[in-house]
């Protein structure tokens, strides 16, 4: 079993995950395999990879949308253009062009990393990921920032009726006064 693949697993297993998660890695060439073919969002990827457990190249040529294409760094897509895409219905990630003006005016430019963004299935990359989607419900990710809030990542349980406190990489309860 690959590293990724045993990775793919545990996390699903702590986090009880419905779908496993999703990698994305950019190149100037699509390392891994997916296919080129298809016109696609990032957002028709993201459900493909998850739903049908493929892995999807995408690249300036085949993202249609202006949203993806941007926020990827195939292109940097004016502001005014941008905005009017990401309220769409179809692509509807803020609720007006107010909203997403002010939102967008305040993020970082993306950069170019890649002609290409390949994603699909964690378990079938080959190399190291730029980033891993993972799809949870909100007590999942609370879970994940306990989680990640403590020495070794071990699993974290709350009880109410203690104070944790961390003190020399050690975690110690003491009774609340």
């Amino acid at each position: 079993m690959s590293d990724l693949k045993e990775e793919a697993t545990k996390i699903v297993k702590v986090l009880s995950l419905k779908w496993p998660p999703i990698a994305g890695r950019f190149s100037d060439d699509a390392e891994e395999k997916g296919s080129l073919k298809r016109k696609m969002s990032i957002c028709q990827a993201l459900r493909i990879a998850r739903h049908e457990n493929l892995v999807m190249a995408l690249s300036k040529e085949n993202c249609p949308c202006p949203g993806g294409r941007h926020f990827t760094g195939f292109e940097i897509v004016p502001i005014e253009t941008l905005a009017p895409a990401v309220t769409t219905a179809r692509h509807k990630v803020y609720d007006s062009v107010n909203t997403a003006l002010t939102s967008i005016r305040r993020q970082p430019q993306p950069e170019k990393r890649g002609n290409y963004f390949t994603m699909g299935p964690l378990e079938k990359f080959r190399t190291s990921p730029d980033i891993v989607f993972l799809f949870v419900n909100p007590a999942q990710a609370d879970r994940m920032l306990g989680l990640i809030s403590f020495n070794g990542a071990e699993p974290f349980m709350y009880y109410p009726g203690k104070q944790h406190m961390l003190n020399d990489n050690e975690c110690s309860c003491q009774e609340q006064t």
